[in-house]
């Protein structure tokens, strides 16, 4: 591909002519040094004063480099390059989702619906049929697929996820009626789905992390077409948003694609607001029974908020929670596997997490269905204390190092593969986070020390907001 200068790419033929002239001149120097019987040495001098010549006459030219290149329309571009992949995989990325719509609950999921249906003018009344795109609590984004020369076709589509809205008002109502399907879909005869609701109202109390992605009901039969215009153009701003592309493209094949393509006029309205993710961590403690309705569930679930101030910002915090999880989700000296369901066999089968919630504050997340014989309330009891011990005693080195050394992938960018990369870009960007890199994260999990790891284990067994269900 030749290059474009004004990018800061050299032209191909521009190489080819300084490759010919050091391969002429070479032999003629070589000539020279044979016929005058010059020293190895003078040789060496000779030949490495002229490669200095000609790489230094290179680096005076634009050099060939993706990084150089920007495009004023896109917030940021990400692209990992595989030669052998099959297709491309393109992904455009709002940082706003339903965490940060100001309207009625799952606006942002409708705003999602309506973008879809106008971009890639789907149809039908299949409620899943938005398969190409979603909507969670920290951002909005649309992907396709198709063969490197589909590229340009692929962005155009991508990007025209921000244009205005063009619709006739009485669609943008019928697709209401799909959102409504889906929402009966997803939801009709699961149990579960009403319970962990109810769990998160108590929990995180009136609260983004408390909003409902789809909605209710109710909110979605009053969404209104004025206000979805108004968050699409607010929330789907291409200077705020991550363009993503895994597959056999260059990064400088996806600028020549963008400068091919014609994008949406920036709306002259502002970004929303910031979210503001902290929770109220009063100590609390809420216990209650509930029916499964004959649905498939754990036994007992028991969910926790707690303050921290060790460990860090958002990734790097993310990173030593899942160190530490590691640890305690196993069967070894300072897990709590061994004493719940190997040596006791109070669980059946349990899963345990833990998940920052930002600014410092940590979820734990327990599960469990029971062994034949075992109460709720023993095992409950027994996993709380358990757990305290665990997080109160501190970890033994051999464990420590060997569940470190387990996730420990080196400080090598190139031991990771351009899939594994753009997995783990996608996953922070599906969160609304920063892009650190693999190389980032790895850095500051090889910086984790036992007593650091100890002292965020302290402090999470630090009273928190507590809510226990019994489930029947």
């Amino acid at each position: 591909m030749s290059g474009k200068w004004p990018n800061g790419l050299i032209d191909t033929s521009v190489n080819a002519v300084l490759g010919f002239a050091f391969v002429i001149t070479s032999i003629i120097l070589t000539v020279v040094i044979e016929i005058n019987e010059i020293s190895m040495w003078r040789k060496f001098i000779g030949f490495s004063a002229l490669a200095g010549v000609f790489i230094g006459g290179a680096a005076l030219l634009p050099v060939e480099s993706d990084t150089d290149r920007r495009f004023e329309g896109l917030g940021d571009i990400r692209v990992f390059s595989e030669p052998q992949a099959s297709e491309v995989s393109a992904f455009l990325i709002y940082p706003y989702g339903e965490g940060a719509n100001p309207f009625a609950e799952g606006l942002m999921h409708y705003v999602e619906h309506l973008v879809a249906a106008s971009v890639w003018d789907v149809g039908g009344e299949d409620a899943m049929r938005h398969s190409n795109a979603w909507t969670n609590q920290f951002s909005t984004g649309y992907w396709g697929k198709g063969q490197s020369q589909d590229l340009p076709d692929i962005l155009q589509a991508l990007v025209q996820s921000a244009a205005p809205f063009d619709m006739a008002p009485e669609f943008a109502s019928s697709e209401r009626k799909i959102v409504q399907r889906e929402y009966d879909f997803r939801n009709f005869g699961q149990a579960m789905t009403v319970i962990n609701r109810e769990i998160e109202d108590k929990l995180y109390g009136n609260q983004a992390w408390s909003r409902s992605v789809i909605g209710t009901p109710q909110d979605i039969a009053q969404f209104s077409y004025e206000d979805a215009v108004v968050l699409h153009q607010r929330s789907h701003r291409l200077e705020d948003a991550v363009l993503l592309l895994f597959g056999d493209v260059s990064k400088g094949d996806v600028f020549d694609a963008l400068e091919a393509i014609s994008t949406p006029s920036a709306a002259a309205v502002s970004a929303l607001d910031p979210v503001d993710w902290s929770i109220e961590v009063t100590p609390m403690r809420q216990h209650a029974g509930q029916s499964l309705k004959g649905d498939a569930g754990p036994d007992v679930i028991y969910r926790k908020i707690v303050q921290t101030s060790v460990c860090g910002q958002d990734f790097a915090c993310d990173v030593r929670l899942g160190l530490l999880e590691n640890i305690l989700d196993s069967a070894m000296e300072g897990g709590i596997a061994g004493p719940l369901r190997f040596d006791a066999f109070l669980a059946q089968s349990f899963r345990f997490h833990l998940a920052h919630l930002g600014q410092g504050q940590v979820e734990i997340s327990f599960s469990a269905s029971l062994d034949e014989g075992v109460s709720r309330k023993e095992l409950l009891s027994t996993f709380e204390s358990i757990l305290e011990d665990r997080l109160t005693s501190g970890f033994l080195v051999e464990s420590f190092e060997r569940v470190k050394k387990r996730g420990l992938l080196g400080a090598n960018d190139k031991l990771f593969s351009a899939k594994q990369k753009f997995d783990a870009a996608l996953s922070w960007a599906q969160s609304g986070m920063p892009i650190p890199g693999l190389l980032a994260e790895n850095r500051v999990y090889d910086a984790i020390t036992l007593e650091e790891l100890n002292g965020l284990a302290r402090e999470l067994a630090a009273p928190g907001r507590v809510v226990v269900r019994n489930l029947y």
